[in-house]
């Protein structure tokens, strides 16, 4: 007698092999409960019963997806994300569209067991393009990946799981916008933001390649109260404080406060610092940066690095493509790397997590607008405007709704997920908000920052200088393995780039026939499927180069997420149009394509520049020059 598994076992074995992540996590559920069962449709296929409620119709549950998805027809989207997977019969049907794939999110583990009994994972995984998710944080982690990419979208649900599931739902278009939000604010970061970033971290690599790291920090500070002060709007009123209770914490800082914390008689025992703009007028004039260890990031300003603080240490952002192209061959500079929202207050936090801080107060972090103002109002941090268009609502300090931003909500929701995280590895460290005002943060306890520290009165001090001394100790470079990294690099680069000089030709070809073409009338819109053949050779070109060289494509990411829009557009552009609009297309992804090479020259010669500098300096401490 043959044993043929169950289509359950079926759909476990395939996740097994494809998806283990989610094979763990079904497998780690209990056996399912309830009144659900698979029965037999009444007309045809297969549908789905919960107590007295049907996830799919009970006589066609195809045709009601059909019909579900009838007006959704010709709308173009790369994305769907489904609320609910039932039998999968909308997934299915949603396979006859334009769509390219399919997030989905199970709200229910308990359904999908039963469901598993009806399912064809296999067929859904492979032809239709499904990825099935029961936990909100793979899904959230996936949503951002897609954003990322610029994937346009469109959410679909059966009837039964926004009704049966009404919490859930609420939170899954909750992380949906949330995503896309925190995408946006990606996407407009790598477009202006990261250029500056790359030159700053290639200006100061030096810097960074040379200074002591904050490796023999960390942990070193375990069970000491650490503070962070942001700059708020609320800052001012708690910075009266900390003075009592100076030496019995770890005082942390951002470049914002300390001529404030000035005028207070305090001075920081760390400045954290990752802004790649030049700040550096924030600190002039603060003597107490002689008694303060600075603690920059790989993409600071070089401007930072020059200043007379007492130590400097640095530290590595996972996302820096420069720290990633030293480190990748050359593993011994691979040093601490902070977890950042993109904040320098979410940095000091990571911070003082890593040295073994606890607990972790914050202070100043509003991440509100409070009668207009984003900062608080010290002298030099009055011209710091924000965009009303920008403006959020979001849970406040005080229980009612603060006014926050968009780019301020990505650091709510990074402080809220981290916080998450440390409860679900069982961290023991104390997280609380002492702004007492702003916008509420989750998982980190709301208390008066008077109160907080009345408990560490008779604490023993902290001995911060000794700590700082012990690990401030210099490291050895590698400079021969160093000029050798340079070398190559610039070798390999200039070789990818070498396609620059067919693209001249091209463009100049380009014009001359549409110049031709603009002069004699044209019945058949033939010329333009021939010229888009042709452009599809520099567009893959420029992809695939300036993802083998992501040095020059950190400089480029706007001009790749206009390339990448616009060639959507001709793809999907309607032929009937006419000759006008086609070479209105044209002309534009022509520009587009010259705007991506400038880019590319003027971000060759930047990097040629530095790293012939910072080999020079590598000369020069070798004793060389």
């Amino acid at each position: 007698m043959s044993c043929v598994p169950s289509r359950r076992q079926h759909n476990l074995d395939y996740l097994h092999g494809h998806d283990l992540a989610l094979w763990s996590q079904i497998t780690a559920l209990p056996p399912a409960t309830g009144d659900m069962a698979v029965l037999p449709a009444k007309k045809e296929g297969t549908t789905l019963r919960v107590g007295r409620a049907w996830v799919h119709s009970k006589y066609h549950p195809r045709r009601e997806a059909e019909q579900l998805t009838a007006a959704d027809t010709g709308r173009s989207a790369e994305l769907t994300l489904h609320f609910g997977l039932g039998l999968g019969y909308l997934a299915m049907v949603d396979g006859t569209l334009p769509a390219g794939r399919r997030l989905v999110f199970e709200p229910d583990p308990n359904l999908l067991q039963v469901a598993l009994e009806g399912l064809d994972l296999p067929t859904l995984y492979e032809q239709y393009r499904v990825q099935l998710f029961i936990d909100e944080a793979a899904f959230g982690a996936a949503l951002e990946q897609a954003f990322d990419r610029g994937e346009n979208f469109r959410v679909t649900a059966l009837p039964f799981y926004p009704k049966h599931y009404p919490a859930a739902y609420d939170r899954f278009r909750e992380l949906v916008r949330a995503k896309l939000e925190a995408g946006k604010v990606r996407q407009v970061t790598l477009a202006k933001v990261y250029p500056h970033i790359l030159r700053a971290s290639l200006q100061s690599l030096w810097h960074t390649t040379r200074l002591p790291a904050v490796d023999g920090l960390v942990g070193g500070f375990k069970g000491k109260p650490a503070v962070i002060l942001a700059a708020g709007p609320s800052l001012e009123r708690n910075l009266v404080a900390i003075k009592p209770y100076r030496d019995k914490i770890v005082l942390f800082a951002v470049a914002r406060v300390v001529a404030a914390m000035e005028r207070h008689g305090l001075t920081p025992d760390f400045l954290v610092h990752t802004e790649s703009k030049d700040y550096s007028n924030q600190v002039y004039g603060v003597s107490g940066l002689a008694k303060t260890c600075l603690l920059l990031s790989d993409q600071c300003h070089p401007d930072f690095f020059r200043l007379p603080a007492r130590h400097i240490l640095v530290y590595q952002s996972d996302t820096n493509l420069v720290t990633h192209w030293k480190t990748r061959l050359l593993p011994q500079l691979r040093h601490f790397r902070v977890d950042s929202g993109g904040s320098v207050a979410n940095d000091a936090f990571s911070l003082a997590f890593a040295f073994g801080c606890d607990p972790i107060i914050l202070t100043g972090q509003d991440l509100a607008v409070s009668r207009g103002r984003s900062y608080f109002d010290g002298a030099r941090n009055r011209a710091f405007p924000y965009d009303p268009e920008h403006v959020r609502p979001v849970p406040g300090y005080f229980g009612t709704t603060a006014t926050s931003l968009i780019h301020y909500v990505t650091f709510i929701h990074w402080y809220e997920e981290a916080a998450a995280v440390l409860r679900a590895q069982g961290r023991p460290t104390r997280l609380i908000n002492a702004t007492e005002g702003g916008a509420a943060l989750r998982g980190f306890t709301p208390m008066r920052l008077d109160h907080v520290l009345a408990g560490y009165r008779d604490a023993p001090g902290v001995d911060v200088a000794g700590a700082v001394a012990a690990a401030a100790v210099a490291r050895p470079l590698p400079v021969a393995a160093l000029r050798d990294l340079v070398a190559s690099t610039l070798a390999e680069m200039d070789a990818h780039l070498r396609f620059r000089e067919e693209f001249a030709t091209f463009a100049a070809s380009v014009d001359e026939e549409l110049v031709a073409l603009r002069a004699r009338p044209l019945r058949d819109m033939t010329f333009y499927d021939d010229l888009q053949r042709r452009f599809e050779w520099y567009y893959q070109a420029v992809f695939t180069l300036l993802d083998e060289t992501p040095l020059v494509g950190g400089f480029c990411h706007q001009s790749l997420q206009a390339l990448r829009d616009v060639r959507r557009q001709s793809l999907q552009i309607d032929r009937a149009l006419g000759a006008d609009a086609l070479f209105a297309l044209t002309e534009r992804e022509l520009t587009l394509l010259r705007e991506t090479d400038a880019r590319i020259a003027a971000a060759q010669q930047l990097i040629h520049q530095t790293l012939n500098q910072f080999c020079a300096r590598l000369d020069e401490a070798a004793g060389k020059v």
